[in-house]
């Protein structure tokens, strides 16, 4: 079939059609998704919101109190003729989609945003057409940078129109200027299509931009009702003291468009097959579903936190725009991943006007994003796409906000209607982008419906089942293996998760773990393993209901030859998980090498027994007393392997492990009444100053084996936790010995780990910080940041023997007239980290909440880190100046 778009057609005529095709496909949807909705009301398990009548509750009581008989009745009345009216409409959308993609197959279907810049680094006094009544300038007078004219308080500057490149639905701005305390620069913007019929004046909604000091950009682009061609701006200047202004020094329209041809066609059979397949769930959009471009994508440092806080933002410009949602996604991802430089967008999730969510910040459930400044960590950030100052969002809106906050609270264990202490703030679980910074966000409208918002998703929450853990296996990677002796292979398993809890690694709720029987101490553990009875949690960090998760397993070839079948499945909170169990059949041989080493082992050991046995020396024996039922010479041992030799800084703790084989004639048990242990020696039962005692250390001259017990011929594991003294560099060697408990000790053959206590260097780089100076009123508070990188060799940890924090200084350890009670750790200790650890090289931010004292003046704070218990950083010039007015 030849498509009825021909050859030399103009741009207008291919628009024109391609119009026709979109507004009779939008058409039958919107009849079809009305009948169908009429037809489905009475059999959805939903309520539907009513905003501009009457309250979320309200209308939940209302559907709930009575309509249930009616509605049983009419669920079987109404069965016929949904999926009548399903079919046939099946077939006239075929119709409509088949002449669609015919006709779009002409249009340019070019998935990625579209981007158009207009920069204004000079300003033309006299065509902008200034406001300011009382301006003095000269007509036509150009200047390269905007401030207040001398003796005034305020100035209002208008820009020329812009035309640009390429139409856009889609407008920000990026400001470089100078700001200072006590000055404010309000930005506007409108649009049009033919430069005579405009927009109304947008708010650009300026806030700082986080990794530059002087440059202001828009929280989120403006979207608009209309395609447009051109752009105006206004700014008006103001100032406390007409003796200082802002200074702009240029002004970069940035103008996006997300727009994909094809969106329609793919959204109406998206939407089509949904219906006809009787789909009412709500599902999370993916990022590749609403075509994210992962190569503008580089935030890949993800961080994750317990989520315990929920975040309602909206966007801004129409709550009316015929712009496929999808697209505009799309564009606040661009412009938050690179305009704004973040990487990636800022929201966790977005809702667009129909309730469908999307998938916003990479990373899955407690995904740590940049939605409200210094509370991302433990929070959700929702956007309501549209502008609710004064309009209410739709039901449908609605209905998915209340879906995702259930969703949420359900994962996360939260108490939906309640408030607690967040990021030094009494706040809503459930609360606005307002109740955590200084923002007019999620608007008036949309602030007010949050506590019903909150009370429908938690009753909604209280009807659902307890979180279930169920997997399957889907892959893997080897079912048999050929291991050596002292060889380490591995094996991935690949499980989905089929039950309805989310998997997080942090809570470490789903293990692989040896069974048959469960709980069962492996031979073939690796240093790797968490213990010998358990391998490890997953690969990722979380896992969806639905999403995939990979184990890795690795497998240990002990000095014993034979043919092994080892056994593993998943274990969750409430046990073993059904279903999940496989096997590895491993041939296990010993290599000549270790033959040969193991033959002269084991002369060593019978040389060194006679020598037992002939010296007068009872230094070897415990307790000989009961030999009527052990006897000593039952128990010997060889070394097998052992972790290398460490490097640890003062107060860094490290795992470590040695093996011994089981060289003797009866077994080792871990637990029983001659348990065989890891003794301290060289010399004998010393207690360790490098003992971290219930991480494998009994006391701190003993350590138990890992394994239940160990067979003659077999290898035992010690694994246990060794940590350097917060005062002790130098160079350590700890000295070890099998023994049997009330028996015997086992034979000396000088092992020992080595350990460099290096010495720890504290120290930091100066990256950034908030705006300074900053002017307050008495008893106002102001909160503040600095972001310092970790330049020195020691991991800075948040909760530990030596967290690091930010300190006052100039004086240290002095008390500060700032101090916040409440936001302060003490009124000498500011701030700790917004991260529980930061590497050498990564940076992290402090923030610092301050109250103004009663007596104004000019005051300057200084500040300093510090890790407590330990050592002070250099000092960094770290400083506000403070205006108390």
């Amino acid at each position: 079939m030849r498509s009825p778009l021909k050859a030399g057609m103009t741009d207008k005529e291919i628009n024109s059609y391609n119009s026709l095709i979109r507004n009779l496909l939008f058409i039958h949807l919107q009849n079809h998704q009305i009948l169908i909705q009429y037809i489905d009301f009475t059999i959805k398990q939903k309520y539907k919101l009513d905003m501009k009548n009457k309250s979320i509750m309200e209308a939940f009581s209302e559907e709930y109190s009575s309509g249930k008989g009616w509605a049983a009745e009419q669920e079987k009345k109404s069965w016929f003729f949904v999926w009548s009216a399903r079919m046939a409409s099946l077939l006239m959308v075929l119709l409509i989609l088949f002449l669609g993609i015919f006709a779009f197959g002409y249009a340019d279907n070019i998935g990625q945003v579209k981007v158009d810049r207009l920069q204004d680094t000079d300003f033309v006094l006299k065509e902008a057409n200034v406001l300011s009544t009382d301006w003095s300038g000269d007509a036509g007078e150009q200047t390269s940078t905007l401030t207040i004219p001398t003796g005034q308080n305020i100035f209002s500057y208008v820009s020329d129109a812009r035309e640009a490149k390429r139409s856009f639905w889609m407008i920000a701005a990026k400001l470089s200027a100078k700001i200072p305390a006590g000055t404010k620069v309000v930005g506007k913007v409108r649009v049009s299509n033919d430069s005579s019929t405009w927009s109304e004046w947008y708010d650009l909604d300026l806030e700082k931009l986080s990794n530059e000091q002087n440059k202001d950009v828009t929280e989120v682009p403006i979207l608009l009702e209309k395609k447009s061609k051109y752009a105006q701006y206004s700014l008006v200047l103001s100032s406390d003291d007409v003796n200082l202004t802002p200074e702009i020094y240029d002004v970069d329209l940035v103008l996006i468009d997300p727009d994909d041809k094809l969106a329609l066609v793919k959204k109406g059979w998206s939407s089509l097959m949904a219906r006809v397949s009787g789909s009412t769930g709500v599902d999370v959009i993916s990022r590749s579903e609403w075509g994210a471009d992962e190569s503008i994508m580089t935030w890949d440092d993800k961080e994750y936190a317990p989520v315990e806080q929920i975040v309602v933002h909206h966007t801004a410009g129409s709550n009316n725009s015929p712009l496929d949602p999808a697209a505009v996604v799309r564009g606040i991802y661009y412009f938050h991943a690179v305009e704004k430089d973040w990487g990636d967008i800022g929201y966790n999730y977005i809702i667009d006007q129909d309730g469908n969510i999307y998938e916003g910040r990479e990373g899955g459930f407690g995904v740590v994003a940049a939605h409200s400044s210094g509370n991302n960590y433990g929070s959700v950030g929702i956007a309501i796409i549209g502008n609710y100052s004064e309009d209410a969002p739709a039901s449908q809106s609605m209905d998915g906000l209340i879906n995702l906050v259930e969703y949420i609270g359900y994962q996360g264990d939260l108490d939906l209607t309640t408030k607690h202490n967040f990021e030094g703030n009494n706040v809503p679980v459930v609360a606005g982008h307002r109740d955590v910074n200084p923002t007019e966000c999620p608007g008036d409208v949309l602030y007010a419906m949050l506590p019903d918002v909150a009370i429908a998703a938690s009753q909604g929450e209280n009807t659902l089942p307890a979180k279930t853990y169920q997997a399957q296996l889907v892959h893997q990677s080897q079912k048999s293996l050929d291991l050596k002796s002292g060889q380490i292979q591995k094996v991935v398993v690949t499980y989905k998760n089929s039950g309805s809890a989310v998997w997080l690694k942090q809570r470490g709720e789903v293990e692989l773990v040896p069974v048959d029987p469960y709980p069962r101490s492996s031979g073939f553990a690796t240093p790797d393993w968490d213990s010998v009875e358990v391998v490890g949690t997953m690969n990722q960090v979380t896992v969806m209901s639905g999403n995939e998760a990979t184990f890795d397993l690795p497998l240990f070839g002990i000095d014993q030859a034979g043919q092994y079948g080892e056994k593993f499945a998943l274990l969750g909170p409430d046990g073993l998980i059904s279903g999940t169990e496989f096997s590895v059949n491993i041939d296990n041989q010993k290599s000549s090498v270790d033959s040969g080493e193991d033959s002269n082992i084991d002369n060593q050991n019978d040389q060194i027994i006679d020598d037992d046995n002939d010296s007068d020396n009872n230094t070897n024996d415990i307790n000989d007393s009961d030999t009527s039922v052990v006897e000593a010479d039952w128990y010997h041992s060889a070394w097998v392997a052992q972790t290398d030799h460490l490097t640890l800084y003062p107060g860094e703790e490290k795992s470590v492990w040695i093996d011994f084989k089981n060289t003797g004639k009866t077994p080792w048990y871990k637990d029983s009444d001659y348990p065989v242990r890891l003794g301290t020696a060289n010399p004998q039962d010393r207690n360790s100053a490098l003992a971290v005692v219930d991480s494998g250390w009994l006391s701190a001259n003993r350590i138990e084996m890992s394994q239940w017990s160990v067979e003659p011929g077999e290898v035992a594991r010690f694994r246990f936790t060794l940590k350097a003294g917060n005062n002790s560099s130098g160079v350590y060697q700890e000295y070890f010995r099998p023994v049997v408990e009330n028996v015997t000790w086992m034979e000396d053959q000088g092992v020992y780990i080595q350990i460099e206590v290096v010495e720890s260097q504290y120290m930091a780089l100066f990256v950034e910080q908030s705006e300074n100076p900053i002017t307050l009123s008495s008893g106002r508070k102001a909160r503040l940041w600095v972001e310092l990188k970790n330049t020195g060799n020691v991991v800075w940890t948040k909760d530990s023997d030596t967290p690091v924090r930010l300190a006052t200084d100039r004086d240290p350890d002095r008390a500060s007239i700032f101090y916040s009670p409440g936001y302060w750790i003490s009124d000498n200790r500011a701030a700790s980290m917004k991260k529980n650890a930061v590497s050498p090289g990564d940076s992290v931010r402090f923030e610092v909440v301050v109250t103004a004292p009663d007596e104004p003046g000019s005051y300057r704070e200084y500040f300093r880190p510090v890790a407590d218990n330990m050592q002070w950083m250099d000092d960094l010039g770290i400083y506000w100046d403070i205006n108390v007015e």
